[in-house]
């Protein structure tokens, strides 16, 4: 009887760890597959000219040019007003806006992507003008 009963808990111990709903380790989500890279034109922003914000999308390797939606959003360091902005597909899987930022300092530019029914999300820090160091230190 006791042997039926340590079986049976054997069992059943097994049969719950085969019913594991999380992805092991050594498997990806789908949200691993889609990698997002933040890029700007010019690369160094000057305060009072237009820079151009881009997002290169990309999914197992290759450039997605089908995307749901690529969302920006940017607020400087420290402030609680934020711009979201839509995108432009300009091909070869590269998303983008235009800014005119008004003040140096330390800005944050957040990317949500929705590809596939699948969401992604990377968040940035970018330099407009001339940072001191104690502005870094304090972002």
């Amino acid at each position: 009887m006791k042997k039926q009963m340590c079986l049976g808990m054997m069992l059943f111990v097994l049969l719950l760890a085969a019913c594991e709903s999380k992805p092991s380790s050594g498997e990806a989500t789908k949200s691993d597959n889609i990698k997002i890279k933040v890029m700007t034109v010019p690369e160094d922003i000057k305060p009072g000219e237009v820079s151009t914000l881009q997002a290169k999308v990309t999914m197992d390797g290759e450039k997605v040019n089908d995307t749901e939606k690529v969302e920006f959003t940017l607020w400087q360091e420290g402030s609680n007003e934020h711009q979201q902005r839509e995108s432009k597909m300009q091909g070869k899987g590269i998303y983008s806006f235009q800014h005119t930022f008004e003040e140096k300092g330390i800005y944050n530019l957040s990317v949500r992507v929705t590809a596939n029914g699948t969401h992604k999300k990377v968040q940035e820090k970018l330099e407009v003008g001339e940072v001191n160091a104690e502005e870094k230190e304090e972002s």
